[in-house]
């Protein structure tokens, strides 16, 4: 089985970008529609490390053609990318919030 992409199914929804393992979607703070809209968010939860959040998708991104600007600020053309990791919450779950704006040319 090929990685989870989130919003589920194998070529994904979020700019077809994998979903770190570890990170479920959390369906009811998501807009699962990346692309579509001016801003489009996706939440995922899980027991990850949060300090590998960012170098895991600095990886992802960069192989897929994302500019680096800072570890949660990447833009690709007319798109940027944003991530944020927290891991502060009382179920020492990590909660990943991936923003993705379009910009205009």
């Amino acid at each position: 089985m090929g990685p989870v992409y989130a919003g589920g199914g194998e070529n994904g929804v979020v700019g077809g970008l994998p979903l770190m393992p570890g990170l479920a979607i959390v369906p009811d703070e998501s807009v699962i529609l990346f692309g579509t809209r001016p801003d489009d968010q996706t939440v995922a939860e899980g027991l990850v490390d949060v300090d590998e959040v960012y170098p895991f998708y600095a990886r992802v991104l960069s192989q897929a053609g994302w500019i680096k600007h800072t570890p949660r600020f990447f833009t690709k053309g007319h798109q940027t990318f944003l991530l944020e990791a927290k891991s502060s919450n009382p179920s020492g779950r990590t909660i990943v919030t991936f923003t993705l704006q379009q910009n205009e040319p």
